[in-house]
């Protein structure tokens, strides 16, 4: 299951899962907030500690982002992140332990408007929860290094800009870890602290069609502070050169509306 919405969002085949978690499905709807879906199991033998940890590797086999890690306080925080389906979705995850037991709840939420067949959440929910297993847990296994994401400086710009209208404060989580390969034109080079900032030209072209529909009139800067070794290659550039930097996710500032790559590289 590559994504979760993906196998949401259609008929999937009946899968036998254990009773109890499908029997502790349940759906909410509220209209101006959207659907909540909820599901759980309770396993004999397995702690809050384990049930977390269990859960990083679930959520690396599922593709999804990994928010909020709180292995002692049974919490988690996951994301199906945005793609041209549906916006980032959030999940919470809360393991709760009872004598020799632990409940381990799965709570999907979707926006408003959004609409899923309750099978489909159902068998999503349970196929992940299936994977915890009884125990104390082992060391989590290493995530290999994160492949660089592809896209144009405005495009990623004008996604961080609709997080940023529905949650600036999960920008720094959604984003931790994330390596891009950005290609855009140059707007500006300036001294930043002991590096070089290479900031690329967001703003929509719209001198001659006027606004469009969905693209953010006032979007969030982006800009690469470029790797030790990389001045020259930095001072070469010019405002209008077309310049594609590989780096990864540093810093965003709700107040400065922009945010930062670092250990940039051409390419």
């Amino acid at each position: 299951m590559k994504a979760l919405l993906a196998a949401a969002f259609v008929i999937l085949p009946s899968m036998g899962y254990a009773a109890t978690c499908e029997q502790s499905f349940k759906k909410s709807v509220n209209p101006l907030m959207g659907s909540q879906y909820a599901a759980s199991v309770t396993i004999d033998g397995l702690t809050r500690q384990s049930a977390i940890s269990q859960m990083r590797g679930v959520a690396q086999k599922n593709s999804l982002s990994v928010l909020v890690d709180e292995p002692e306080n049974g919490s988690m925080l996951l994301e199906d992140p945005e793609n041209f389906q549906h916006k980032a979705i959030p999940i919470v995850v809360s393991a709760t332990e009872s004598g020799r037991a632990t409940t381990v709840e799965m709570v999907i939420k979707t926006g408003s408007g959004a609409f899923a067949k309750n099978d489909a959440m159902r068998a999503a929910i349970c196929a992940m929860l299936a994977d915890i297993k009884p125990g104390r847990g082992a060391a989590t296994t290493a995530a290999a290094p994160a492949k660089p994401i592809k896209m144009q400086a405005f495009v990623l710009s004008q996604q961080v800009s609709r997080d940023e209208k529905e949650n600036a404060a999960a920008i720094p989580l959604r984003y931790r870890g994330r390596v891009y390969t950005l290609t855009g034109i140059v707007d500006y080079v300036i001294k930043d602290g002991d590096a070089y900032r290479v900031a690329f030209d967001v703003q929509p072209k719209t001198d001659l069609l006027g606004p469009l529909p969905g693209i953010q009139a006032v979007p969030v800067g982006i800009s690469c502070l470029m790797a030790p070794g990389q001045t020259a290659y930095a001072l070469s550039l010019r405002k209008t050169n077309n310049a594609t930097l590989t780096g990864v996710f540093h810093d965003y500032d709700e107040f400065k509306h922009h945010l930062w790559l670092k250990d940039c590289r051409p390419g």
